[in-house]
């Protein structure tokens, strides 16, 4: 049963992320202490950063998928500011640049 607070769409979009999760819960859980650690060491962090820490493991392509959407989710704010992704497949894509809480 649905309440007055109940939004249809946060309901939609938490089950897209968790779809998009299934099966990739290691590598989540592994860009986000990469997201952390960036973060702490430099202030802020985007997706570019995890995914080339993520290369630099030996992690090859798009090891994240959809998942790459949920890697903020939990510890992590935007700051309001983008960056240009450097990533050929990205096509130049403004990514978020993020904040720990």
């Amino acid at each position: 049963m649905n309440t007055l607070f109940d939004d249809p769409g946060v309901a939609r979009k938490d089950a897209g992320m968790a779809k998009a999760t299934e099966g990739r819960e290691a590598i989540l859980e592994e860009a986000r202490a990469v997201a952390m650690a960036l973060a702490t060491a430099h202030g802020e962090v985007t997706i570019d950063d995890v995914q080339a820490e993520l290369a630099r493991r030996g992690y090859q392509g798009n090891p994240l998928g959809n998942a790459a959407g949920s890697v903020f989710s939990k510890c992590f704010v935007k700051t309001g500011r983008y960056r240009k992704s450097n990533r050929p497949a990205m096509h130049a894509h403004e990514n978020p640049v993020w904040r720990m809480k």
